[in-house]
């Protein structure tokens, strides 16, 4: 598990580099091992030693942060402090060969202190989960499962803050509340309710304030969930037996291969389970509140998605078709944005597994030929008309994806003023992202609305021209029209604004820009007088 530093990040990406990171058998070369306090640490040098002593000198002023020292101390188990780990925080690894907790040390040591607790938890969580691998499970206790954790370990953060602001320093705090301000509400209004007095009531509300993030759980399900499900059900269509043993052998400890086959035998975790794993100390609820909508609902187009991919893998799982959808969308920009991402995400998945079905040509490999190449070899493998409209398709949807390439540079950006030039272009490919995963959900049944957008002032120029360029995703298939409902018009309303806030974001940026290069030229000119 991986605490992300900004849902707005590029999640897929932040996925494969911790999973790249704690897959690893061996310490990095780089790193040398020695002792804090009795606490093994693995660091890269003088500026990671003084950071690591500074933690614990500060985890041994409180409580919490004294039994994450006795549980470090007692396991054995390393803390790592390393660069290079993109937009998290840090992760636990629980690797038998290399069971570590590594630290971002790009990182500002006051969100560090809340991390290290955080993920010490998850640590804890492993050493009372007797699953092992959550893949022994169906679909409905992982989500239940992973969501229990990350809440837990969230709780455990909070309160850590908690106690050090109450010795007079408020920063982890205010770092905390900053990242996760959902929980922080949450924590904040049971204690006014409490009338300020900490207890297990308390806890247990902010446990079930980490279900309030929208937008992390949406980014969480495609991390998590629909991604390496799409990875391993493409890569199990396509290898043969003999393929499969070999990728296996070579790859025996990747969380992402083949566990999505039909052969698992899935167990059913109850809800007092979950909670034995996780909020046993403090949460004071009836433990059913797990399969309340509100803590199990998944976004739409996950269930979508997962409902399909276990029917074509025929796995006898059928909590899928049975998980509850997410309700009450806020009204935020970011969240539609999460949702629509789901969309082109399914859709791309979608288009390239049928393809992949009529053809028996992996989509994924065709896309990296020419245009020519591509259509020589669907025409060796008799493709039909859809076929190729299906991989036109895949090719379009994941050009849309320009946004996380744009979002990891803008991370490692030399300069602010590079940041922000790169912002603006993150928020065009969002606009863009936008409005092609609303026309291409409703091109077909609804062209009304896509009329709508097409229509709409907010939609800019850019988007416009990006849209009309690849013509087959707004282009109307003729199909009978459905009517348009009251959450059709909701979504549509919501889309306007994130796109004008957008534009109006874009605008303030390459208007100061303007202004900036003005008064520049009317310099020089001044000068040349």
């Amino acid at each position: 598990m991986s605490e992300l530093i900004d849902p707005r990040h590029p999640f897929n990406k932040q996925i494969n580099t911790i999973k790249n990171a704690f897959n690893k058998k061996e310490v990095p070369e780089n790193l040398t091992t020695t002792q804090i306090e009795g606490v093994t640490v693995r660091i890269d040098g003088e500026r990671s030693m003084a950071a690591l002593q500074d933690l614990i000198g500060r985890l041994n002023q409180i409580p919490a942060g004294r039994e994450v020292l006795d549980v470090l101390r007692e396991q054995g188990v390393p803390l790592q402090m390393q660069g290079g780990l993109g937009g998290t925080f840090g992760y636990f690894s629980p690797d038998p060969e290399n069971t570590h907790i590594c630290l971002n040390s790009d990182r500002d040591l006051n969100k560090l202190c809340s991390t290290l607790v955080h993920e010490t938890h998850h640590l804890m969580q492993h050493l009372q989960d007797t699953t092992a691998d959550r893949f022994v499970l169906n679909l409905k206790s992982q989500i239940m499962l992973d969501r229990a954790k990350e809440a837990d370990s969230q709780t455990w953060a909070l309160r850590a803050c908690r106690e050090w602001a109450a010795l007079g320093n408020d920063k982890p705090y205010e770092q905390f509340k900053y990242f996760y301000p959902e929980i922080a509400e949450a924590f904040e209004e049971a204690l006014a309710k409490n009338n300020g007095v900490e207890d297990d009531k308390v806890w247990t509300e902010t446990f079930k304030g980490w279900y309030k993030q929208d937008g992390v759980r949406t980014l969480y399900e495609g991390g998590y969930m629909t991604k390496p499900a799409v990875v391993d059900l493409t890569t199990h269509d396509y290898l043969t037996a003999t393929e499969k043993a070999a990728e296996r052998a070579s790859n025996p400890n990747d969380s992402q291969i083949f566990y999505y086959e039909s052969d698992k035998k899935l167990r059913d975790l109850s809800t007092q389970e979950v909670i034995n794993i996780t909020g046993y100390k403090y949460f004071v609820d009836d433990p059913s509140v797990l399969e309340s909508d509100e803590l199990l609902g998944v976004m739409k187009y996950t269930k979508d998605t997962m409902s399909y991919l276990f029917d074509r893998a025929g796995i006898p799982d059928k909590t899928a078709k049975g998980l509850p959808v997410s309700k009450g969308l806020k009204e935020e920009a970011g969240h539609v944005l999460g949702q629509n991402y789901q969309v082109l995400h399914q859709l791309r998945m979608r288009y390239a597994m049928d393809a992949e079905q009529e053809t028996g040509l992996p989509v994924r490999l065709l896309m990296r030929l020419s245009v020519e190449e591509r259509k020589q070899k669907l025409e060796e493998a008799g493709a039909s008309a859809e076929a190729f409209e299906k991989v036109r398709r895949v090719g379009l949807l994941d050009a849309d994806m320009k946004r996380f390439e744009l979002l990891d540079k803008q991370l490692s950006a030399p300069s602010k003023k590079e940041s922000k030039e790169i912002g603006v272009e993150v928020l065009k490919a969002e606009s863009k992202l936008l409005a092609c995963a609303f026309v291409e959900e409703y091109r077909e049944t609804k062209p009304e609305l896509v009329a709508s957008l097409m229509a709409s002032e907010n939609l800019s120029d850019d988007v416009r021209a990006a849209l009309a360029e690849a013509d087959v995703l707004y282009k109307p298939t003729g199909k009978p029209q459905e009517p348009v409902t009251a959450a059709d018009k909701k979504l549509l309303i919501m889309l306007n604004k994130a796109l004008a806030k957008r534009n109006g974001e874009i605008a303030k940026v390459e208007n100061k820009k303007t202004v900036v290069n003005t008064a520049v030229a009317a310099k020089i000119a001044g000068n040349n007088r």
